[in-house]
């Protein structure tokens, strides 16, 4: 009868010992047989009805660093909910996974006024425990809540205590696995948006995989491939044969590889080029297990690579032609220009005889001036094509700077004083020989004096200065003429390029003095460098390698063919 009273007096109730056998059976048989949601519904299920309250939840912090809680599973008055998410500023959570295991009994909501979570579930108690990763860090919390003040607070913390370290486990193998289908997703999407294939090979270098892709771009079955080794897969017959070798020393040697490149003949008789990368791969022992790697479709950049090789080859032979063209119109040119030349100083001089009228002394000149003009635009024509044809020749020598800056500006003197121009010079004392061709570097500082002397208006000033360092050589020819345009700048060097903004007012001329300088220069392996600033005046620089810190000689052309 006691027995009876008892049982009626405590109806379906159990006391916490069983409570606590109830959880570890929990944990030990049933919870090993649920993953994922299903066990994270039945454990807060379970904990709820345990612990008699109305709330039990498992959250996780969201990876992203808001500061947000998302609940993996929502227990509320009997039955699970759905998940929310909310942030844990203000909240208990954060006092949870600062001490791993927090419990307020009653007046919790006082206790955080700021977190209107609580509120709303009219939560009068609560409590928690934090869920640690592999990493020592928190991945998450279990909490349980109540309408009512906690009545036995050591069995709320014991039951806690109890599923945590099962409940962690769980959560980062979930955590694993959202990461792993994350990377997987990611690495299909990159699949299927390149226009790249996947291969393997195994420890015996025979194929055992192709991606999809591979037949579409190749044309070739990857059946008729599986088993086979690089030997029997049919490319030797249109790949470069030092290529292929090298792969198969790659292969043999387990070593990395990268942009093979080889040819495949597709069924409807298209070639198609590729090019493959590979990496070897070894298990935890550091055996050899075989290859992977992709493959990539490089026939429009093959195609596009010959296409330009061949409108480069055409460019040369008509740039040569042209040039051999200018040579010899140049050299028939100068034979008559030098009859006129001769016959006009006849007149001019009156070797004859005085011409009765002094019109015909005037027409000589004009004649002589004009016939002069056009022979030297003829030495420049003649110039350019020597260079560009590669027939220029060095004969480089020990040359003083400031000699040769002497010597150049004496067929100037007289020209500058009529134009009231100011010629400045400053040379070091002990600057070092130029060692370079004494001729060539001389025509060069008469074009670039030239130009000054031409573009520069009346009272003027041209500099020119000459330094060392310890790689090269510097002369600098500055001006204040006029300047040039700074979208002209980077093409002024080419022939035929003029830098005055309104031909009807320069002087003559076919914008061949800076393109005869610059390739001059080039072939010395220096560089001319161009600053101007518009209505202020230009500054062009000549820099020439010191030979005689670092003897390069003699001088090859190539820089003067890839300029051209």
């Amino acid at each position: 009868m006691s027995n009876e009273l008892t049982q009626k007096s405590h109806p379906e109730l159990l006391s916490d010992r069983d409570k606590v056998d109830a959880t570890l059976r929990f944990i030990a048989q049933r919870a090993w047989t649920k993953t994922d949601g299903d066990f994270f519904s039945a454990l807060v299920t379970h904990l709820a009805e345990a612990l008699g309250v109305a709330y039990a939840a498992v959250d996780r912090l969201v990876p992203s660093g808001s500061d947000e809680i998302q609940t993996v599973a929502f227990h509320a008055h009997g039955a699970i909910v759905p998940n929310i998410k909310y942030v844990m500023t203000d909240s208990p959570c954060r006092a949870v996974l600062k001490h791993e295991l927090c419990c307020f009994s009653r007046g919790v909501q006082e206790s955080f006024p700021d977190f209107p979570l609580l509120a709303e579930l009219e939560a009068e108690s609560y409590a928690g425990i934090a869920l640690w990763g592999d990493e020592d860090r928190p991945i998450g919390l279990i909490a349980i809540a109540d309408v009512e003040p906690l009545k036995n607070v050591e069995l709320v913390e014991t039951l806690l205590q109890i599923v945590a370290l099962r409940a962690s486990a769980e959560l980062e193998r979930r955590i694993m696995l959202e990461h792993l289908e994350f990377t997987r997703q990611r690495f299909e999407d990159f699949a299927s948006s390149s226009s790249d294939w996947f291969w393997e090979m195994d420890e015996n270098l025979r194929f055992c995989y192709f991606s999809d892709k591979f037949e579409r771009i190749t044309g070739v079955d990857p059946n008729s491939l599986l088993g086979k080794t690089r030997q029997e897969s049919g490319v030797s017959a249109h790949t470069d044969p030092d290529v292929y070798r090298k792969n198969l020393e790659d292969l043999a040697a387990h070593r990395p590889f990268r942009h093979f490149a080889h040819s495949r003949r597709k069924p409807d008789g298209t070639l198609v080029h590729l090019a493959t990368s590979g990496q070897p791969y070894f298990d935890d022992q550091g055996n050899f297990k075989g290859f992977r790697g992709v493959g990539r479709d490089i026939t429009e950049q093959v195609e596009t690579e010959l296409q330009r090789n061949n409108a480069l080859k055409e460019a040369q032979r008509a740039n040569l032609a042209k040039s051999r063209f200018l040579a010899n119109m140049s050299h028939d040119l100068r034979t008559p220009l030098n009859a006129i030349l001769g016959f006009s100083d006849i007149l001019r001089e009156q070797m004859l005889g005085p011409l009765e009228n002094e019109k015909y002394l005037e027409y000589a000149d004009d004649i002589h001036s004009s016939a002069n003009y056009l022979l030297e635009l003829v030495n420049d024509l003649l110039d350019i094509s020597y260079i560009e044809a590669g027939k220029t020749k060095l004969n480089p020598e020990p040359i003083s700077v400031a000699d040769l800056i002497d010597d150049c500006l004496q067929n100037f003197r007289s020209k500058a004083a009529d134009k009231g121009l100011s010629i400045e010079t400053k040379v070091p004392g002990n600057l070092p020989p130029m060692v370079a061709d004494k001729r060539a570097i001389k025509q060069v500082l008469l074009n670039l004096i030239t130009n000054s002397i031409k573009f520069t208006p009346p009272e003027g000033t041209i500099s020119i200065r000459a330094i060392a360092t310890e790689n090269e050589t510097s002369i600098t020819v500055a001006d204040t003429g006029q300047g040039i345009e700074p979208e002209r700048l980077p093409t002024i060097t080419n022939p035929f390029i003029r830098g005055d903004r309104n031909p009807m007012d320069a002087e003559q001329g076919w914008g061949l003095g800076l393109a005869i300088a610059n390739a001059l220069v080039l072939l010395h392996q220096g560089r001319m460098r161009i600053e101007s600033d518009l209505g202020k005046g230009t500054t062009v620089a000549v820099d020439i390698p010191r030979q005689d810190v670092a003897p390069v000689l003699p001088f090859d052309q190539e820089p003067v063919a890839k300029a051209s």
